[in-house]
């Protein structure tokens, strides 16, 4: 766990709250808790992965599953997030932005590599949601996945060969209809 030197106003929450007007996906949501936390609401050392089309909302769930009770209470040391982009993506940027998160320091990395080294050893005694967004390239995510056998990752994507392979996959499809619904009437007024 991280030790109150390293933690200067508690530990890190990177997640932003959803959007107002985010509706709630039950089926997908308590899937994904399910998955985080499979050990008897501890959380596992496991990769969990939404994937779906852009635009389905992939982002904005996994922001509500980061502001979960059950989640924060889960992952003392904090909820990370970074995001990754497209095929043009530098993951360095994200590595460091992990890295003073978690330690307050700069990062001063040589290469991917020496990041995601450097990073796994902070995680070395950690217990963290760490959130990789936007995933498009296995390449990229892959020096987020090393180290931390008590940090959980959850990763959003629409590529199917950005996922890996033992990763507890829920696949985000077009909302119900009552989930439309709701989306549509947020923010009018009842006529009551």
């Amino acid at each position: 766990l991280l030790t109150d030197s390293n933690i200067v106003n508690g530990p890190p929450m990177m997640a932003l709250a959803p959007p107002d007007d985010y509706v709630q996906r039950p089926t997908e949501y308590e899937q994904l808790i399910n998955y985080l936390l499979a050990n008897d609401g501890q959380p596992v050392g496991i990769t969990a992965t939404i994937r779906g089309a852009g635009g389905f909302g992939k982002t904005t769930l996994a922001q509500a599953i980061c502001r979960d009770d059950r989640i924060q209470a889960a992952f003392p040391d904090g909820i990370l997030w970074t995001t990754i982009g497209d095929d043009r993506a530098n993951v360095l940027p994200g590595l460091r932005k992990l890295y003073r998160a978690l330690t307050g320091r700069e990062a001063h990395f040589v290469d991917e590599q020496d990041g995601a080294t450097q990073l796994s050893c902070v995680l070395a005694n950690v217990r963290c949601l760490i959130v990789i967004d936007d995933v498009w390239n296995l390449a990229h995510l892959e020096p987020f996945l090393e180290g931390g056998e008590h940090c959980v990752r959850l990763v959003t994507t629409r590529i199917a060969g950005a996922i890996p392979k033992a990763a507890a996959v829920v696949p985000l499809d077009a909302m119900r209809v009552s989930e439309a619904t709701e989306l549509l009437g947020a923010g009018l007024r009842n006529p009551d």
